[in-house]
């Protein structure tokens, strides 16, 4: 869902060619997000087929046609429903938690708290079972230190969410899409 939370996103800054939305997103996520046609198109598809954007052809004298995509209000209703929706399950995914926070700005404060939220009661399950599993690697200098590494990144991440908080609270929550100019 990630992929198209961005792709909306990206639509509502400028129209654009799948091509370019394709680009851009890889080179936004320095390239920890894949973005390939068989994800791209059939959303393209899909929110053009719901009303959610536009599509018109793009034809330059000398140059194949291209297709120019454009965001509908439809479309930035259906964008910020998306961003808001954080189900358990997608805490576990991080491009789903790391988009959302890159665009906390469309958001309000209880909806931001509610990601955090989300992605914190994870991470501490997780912790909590890593933890344990490290029982197990006694005389292991391998696993020792994978289970090291793995309890340093969660608390990392624990530890950038609570800086995360502390932003939110000084700079009072984003803006929902509605209220955006």
């Amino acid at each position: 869902m990630y992929i198209d939370i961005l792709l909306l996103h990206h639509l509502m800054i400028k129209p654009k060619h799948g091509y370019e939305v394709k680009k851009q997103l890889e080179r936004l996520f320095a390239d920890t997000i894949r973005v390939n046609n068989n994800m791209l198109y059939p959303s393209l598809r899909k929110f053009e087929q719901m009303g959610a954007i536009t599509k018109e052809v793009d034809s330059r004298p000398g140059k194949p046609s291209r297709h120019m995509y454009a965001i509908t209000e439809l479309g930035k209703k259906m964008f910020h429903k998306l961003l808001r929706e954080f189900p358990p399950e997608f805490a576990a995914h991080e491009n789903e938690f790391i988009v959302r926070v890159s665009l906390f700005d469309y958001l309000q404060l209880p909806e931001q708290q509610a990601i955090l939220n989300a992605r914190t009661d994870y991470l501490r399950s997780q912790l909590e079972v890593i933890t344990q599993g490290q029982s197990l690697t006694e005389g292991k200098p391998f696993a020792i230190s994978t289970f090291q590494f793995l309890i340093k990144k969660l608390r990392d991440e624990l530890n950038w969410i609570e800086t995360l908080n502390d932003q939110l609270y000084n700079y009072g929550g984003g803006k929902s899409i509605e209220n955006k100019g």
